[in-house]
């Protein structure tokens, strides 16, 4: 399953993806800006690749824009719980390039959508660097929130220190406002 959009092209990571998406990751422009910085070996990315294609609890996309050959990011919905109907979202844009353009958050809603619609899940949550000042702006202008006492009742896996846990509901999802340009 993929999402589609009207502006980007999703396909799923393949193997031949892994060399790039390392790079990707492991490039200070990103890796800085997760909850989990350690560099990331060859070896270890592939373990994680293996797990992510034999399993239906992850749903890991490249995404460029359409007419474009080449990805310029990744999203996921990852630790997916048919039973609690929730996953766990998050996003990248690889080339600082291509940031405070509207990509970003396009993909964002179309894989939030995807959850909501195609997955049925209720609600989404991700796990941002408290330090990352502008992925915090971004999440909060798309509904999602930190606190609250329906976030307290929600079970998630606790963030990795110096993270926040921030959720969205699916009732919040008109709350995006796609005229808005967020990287």
């Amino acid at each position: 399953m993929i999402p589609s959009s009207s502006k980007l092209l999703f396909r799923p990571v393949t193997q031949s993806d892994l060399p790039m998406i390392l790079a990707w990751r492991n490039s200070d422009h990103v890796r800085l800006h997760m909850p989990h910085q350690e560099w990331i070996t060859p070896e270890r990315h592939e373990r994680w690749f293996q797990s992510v294609v034999q399993s239906e609890q992850h749903h890991y996309w490249l995404f460029g824009p359409l007419g474009s050959e080449a990805p310029i990011g990744l999203a996921h919905l990852k630790n997916h719980s048919p039973k609690d109907r929730c996953a766990e979202s998050g996003l990248y844009i690889a080339d600082p390039g291509w940031r405070q353009q509207g990509w970003g958050l396009a993909a964002y809603q179309d894989v939030l959508s995807f959850g909501f619609q195609e997955l049925s899940l209720l609600w989404v949550y991700a796990h941002i660097l408290q330090t990352n000042v502008v992925s915090l702006a971004f999440h909060s202008k798309l509904g999602f929130q930190t606190d609250g006492p329906l976030l307290q009742k929600m079970k998630t896996p606790e963030p990795p220190p110096q993270a926040l846990r921030m959720v969205l509901l699916r009732a919040q999802l008109h709350q995006i406002k796609p005229q808005e340009k967020m990287e």
